[in-house]
């Protein structure tokens, strides 16, 4: 049995990893012109949750009977959060939120976790897991404070929409690694009905925010050209349907904490692929800011096991204390009877 429950967990490190490693790309393709250009906001995070929720309708469809109201009583309303994060997020490019501001901005997301795993749990976090949260946040804002000349009195509407992301991913992972976990839900179907949620809603922002209000650089835009299309739908299908699966089921072999603190080394990743491809120079921000996530990392998943490690070996070193004064106990009780009985 604990054979298997290594192994499950050392194959959900393996995924959790290439969750990583693929979000890294994704800006990168999600900002390309070929996107940019020919879709609005709403509409990209609209046409990528159809194309997951498709992909993912076809892997699970002989599951499907398995769906039930826990499902749902969990699914509903975290797609509706997600779609909130993703919205804001998109939304937040178009209006003066550069890539850097809003990757800091959104990394709140770090600190808002255990606050909300407690009020679901009752359960506090060790003191090492608020303070990797805490380093992460750190290091994301030494990346992304580069060359910024702003201060919070004078917050842009994108900043603030980045903000309001970072909230509602924060709140999506600990809804999500709290109850998939507790009810036993399975990640392909709580997933598929969480993107589900999220393209209506997308959808229905696109078509009122976007088409009949005409937002100022947010306005409704969409092709059929094959490859926008094509691209969206590869950003769809693996960006978002499986990698959103598959750290889903990550939650249920790995500390939710750790899954929190590891996905912002994606935008460390994101730096180093886009120095490169040329596209910037490394900086200082990036070398320090990227040591300080990957600290943040050790000590989420290596601190507890550390403090784990040190109590056991401290009560070992106590055991042979106790056991003699029980023997000590049991040989004066066994004199003191003698002594009855004589």
């Amino acid at each position: 049995m604990n054979k298997i429950k290594t192994t499950k967990k050392f194959w959900a490190y393996i995924a959790l990893f290439a969750v990583v490693l693929i979000w890294s790309l994704s800006p990168i393709v999600s900002n390309m012109k070929v996107v940019k250009s020919n879709y609005s906001p709403g509409m990209i995070i609209a046409l990528r949750s159809v194309f997951a929720t498709i992909a993912l309708l076809l892997i699970n469809v002989k599951k499907l009977k398995k769906i039930n109201k826990n499902y749902f009583k969990v699914a509903v309303p975290s797609g509706l959060i997600l779609a909130t994060a993703t919205l804001c997020q998109m939304i937040g490019y178009r209006y003066e939120a550069a890539p850097g501001e809003t990757a800091f901005l959104e990394n709140v997301s770090v600190v808002i976790i255990p606050i909300f795993l407690f009020l679901f749990t009752r359960k506090k976090p060790s003191w090492m897991k608020i303070g990797a949260a805490v380093l992460c946040f750190v290091g994301s804002a030494i990346i992304a404070l580069a060359g910024s000349k702003g201060n919070v009195f004078s917050v842009s509407l994108g900043k603030w929409l980045a903000i309001i992301a970072g909230v509602m991913y924060g709140v999506n992972i600990a809804v999500t690694g709290v109850f998939t976990k507790k009810l036993d839900l399975d990640s392909g179907l709580y997933v598929f009905i969480q993107l589900f949620i999220q393209s209506l809603a997308a959808f229905g922002y696109s078509i009122i925010g976007e088409k009949l209000l005409m937002a100022e650089g947010n306005v409704f835009q969409f092709t059929f050209q094959p490859l926008p299309l094509i691209t969206v739908a590869v950003l769809g299908i693996v960006a978002t349907g499986i990698c959103w699966t598959l750290r889903t089921h990550c939650f249920k072999h790995i500390n939710v904490m750790f899954v929190s603190i590891v996905m912002p080394f994606s935008s460390v990743l994101t730096g180093v692929w886009s120095i490169i491809g040329g596209m910037e120079t490394l900086t200082w921000n990036l070398a320090v800011g990227g040591c300080i996530i990957l600290m943040a990392i050790l000590l989420a998943d290596l601190g507890d096991k550390l403090l784990e490690k040190h109590k056991l070996k401290k009560q070992a070193a106590e055991l042979p204390l106790v056991e003699e004064v029980a023997i000590t106990c049991e040989s004066t009780k066994n004199i003191e009877n003698k002594e009855n009985k004589e």
